[in-house]
């Protein structure tokens, strides 16, 4: 920039019709810009040569001076160097002074640098400190507020475990009778249940008799089932015989047929006799009055026997009925029997269930009686815990209003905080 300020001065300088001589200060004023000696010092150098090399055609050719170009050049360049030397001095002394005061300031503005970076460092920690308290205290104060609501909610649930204890006691005084009164039900019970132990056993022993008794009507209806079969055997067997005798009167019966045939053959042979055949025919009558009586008889007979018959299909029928009349009563008195047994065993487990209830009685109530004092001493406790529960809301109520106060306490200081903060930015901006 310099050698180019000289440059234009030099062309300048160059034509007589243009007045440069305050323009030949260029290059050291701009060097002077720097405020660095060596750079003035340079400058001025570059200026003379510009001067010496320029004021040549500039002086020689110029009508002023055509009297003495030579002289008149060398005077004015001589005039120029001198005034370019004064003004280098000049400006290397202004250079040097302002690049002293530049230097005091640049060291002033260092140190107000460290100061401000110190300032600015004791900001940020002021902010940051202002920025941690502010956030510590919004936490204490959602703390506070949170165990403020805690607090009430404690003087609330405090205040229904109250009611809830002294609804409790007054169910435990009402559980207490009732328990009372359950232990004398159950020792009622109890006696009761002994006396039906009592009734049960003696109702076992008369279904033990009754089951010998029903075992041996059983016996006693086999035996008849028995008698009843043999009878029926017996029937049977007349029936057979009167079949026999039935099919012998068929013999008699045809013979007595056969003899009347021969009875009326002989009458027929005695009357073609005559004379000498009417007593053969008297021996034929007879015959045929005899076959006639025998018929008449083997006829009676016959109708005996069908009679014998239907009375033996009849008893035979009979007694085929009163064997399964017996068969079903000996079925329903051994059901019956089964029934007893079943009784007996029922009437077993029932006293057996009898006597374990007994004892679950007497055990029951027992555990009445130990349930009752229970019930005392948890009325007791509970009557401790409802003093105590009121205690709890008592301090509970005390300690809400001390939350309270804490809690303004904490506002105002987290008002003091966001202002710290407030102020810490307002400084670092």
């Amino acid at each position: 920039m310099i050698v180019m300020s000289g440059v234009t001065v030099g062309a300048l300088n160059l034509n007589n019709q243009v007045g440069v001589y305050i323009t030949l200060i260029l290059p050291i004023a701009v060097s002077c810009i720097y405020f660095d000696k060596k750079l003035t010092l340079f400058a001025t150098g570059v200026q003379i040569i510009i001067t010496i090399v320029t004021n040549y055609p500039r002086i020689t050719t110029n009508p002023f001076y055509s009297d003495d170009p030579i002289g008149n050049y060398i005077a004015v360049t001589a005039g120029q160097f001198i005034e370019t030397f004064i003004l280098a001095v000049i400006f290397i002394w202004i250079a040097k002074r302002t690049r002293n005061i530049l230097n005091k300031l640049t060291n002033s503005e260092k140190q107000s640098l460290v100061y401000i970076n110190q300032l600015q460092d004791i900001m940020n920690r002021s902010k940051n400190a202002s920025e941690t308290l502010s956030t510590s205290v919004k936490q204490l104060l959602q703390a506070i507020e949170q165990t403020t609501i805690s607090n009430e909610n404690i003087n609330h649930n405090a205040d229904y475990a109250s009611i809830g204890c002294e609804q409790n006691l007054r169910y435990i005084e009402n559980a207490n009778t009732t328990v009372t009164n359950i232990s004398v039900a159950l020792e009622s019970i109890s006696t009761k249940t002994q006396t039906l132990s009592e009734i049960s056993q003696d109702t076992s022993a008369a279904t033990e008799e009754n089951e010998k008794i029903i075992n041996q009507a059983i016996s006693y209806m086999e035996e008849i089932e028995l008698s009843t079969k043999q009878n029926k055997n017996i029937i049977n067997s007349l029936s057979l015989r009167s079949e026999e005798i039935g099919r012998i009167m068929e013999i008699i019966t045809g013979i007595t047929e056969q003899t009347n045939l021969l009875a009326l053959n002989a009458a027929i042979e005695s009357a073609r006799a005559g004379e000498h055949g009417k007593g053969f025919a008297v021996v034929a009558g007879e015959i045929k009055q005899l076959a006639e009586k025998s018929s008449t008889a083997a006829k009676d007979i016959s109708n005996l026997i069908s009679q014998i018959r239907e009375d033996t299909t009849k008893s035979v029928n009979s007694i085929d009925q009163s064997s399964v009349t017996i068969k079903s009563g000996i079925d329903l008195v051994k059901n019956v029997g089964r029934s007893f047994e079943k009784l007996k065993k029922l009437q077993e487990t029932s006293n057996q269930e009898i006597q374990e209830i007994t004892k679950s009685s007497n055990q029951t109530s027992k555990y009445g009686r130990e349930i009752s004092e229970i019930i005392s001493n948890t009325k007791s406790i509970t009557s401790k815990s409802l003093n105590q529960i009121q205690s709890i809301a008592s301090d509970t109520s005390v300690q809400s209003t001390v939350m309270q106060e804490i809690l303004s306490s904490f506002n105002v200081i987290d008002h003091t905080a966001d202002d710290l903060l407030n102020l810490s930015k307002s400084v670092s901006l």
